[in-house]
């Protein structure tokens, strides 16, 4: 089944994506993370949709930038991302494995 994908989660994959795998592959990797998501069970696609605009527009106001994840620049999204991962807070830990999952899922074996 098809579901809607938002641009701002198409945005926020493409950005989780080119952030660790070469260009050449992300195309791929990035297409198949999105049909990954548009065939979840409906629950999980809403944590989905909630969890990437949660990692879009709000998680960046948290290392003090006004702008959305995938506009930040390279050096700001990791500084996002290992905050992310080294924080004591559940909430946040839970959205970045609930945004990175599909994309990992997809990485291509000989990485």
């Amino acid at each position: 089944m098809n579901r809607i994908i938002f641009p701002w989660m198409k945005n926020a994959v493409e950005k989780y994506t080119l952030l660790h795998i070469e260009k050449e592959k992300a195309p791929r990797v990035i297409g198949c993370a999105i049909q990954r998501i548009q065939n979840y069970p409906f629950k999980y696609y809403l944590i989905c949709i909630f969890s990437f605009f949660v990692m879009e527009y709000i998680l960046p106001l948290w290392i003090g930038k006004l702008s959305r994840f995938s506009k930040l620049k390279p050096h700001d999204a990791y500084t996002l991302l290992t905050k992310l991962q080294n924080t004591r807070s559940y909430w946040c830990r839970l959205f970045l494995i609930l945004c990175k999952a599909p994309i990992l899922l997809e990485y291509p074996h000989e990485i």
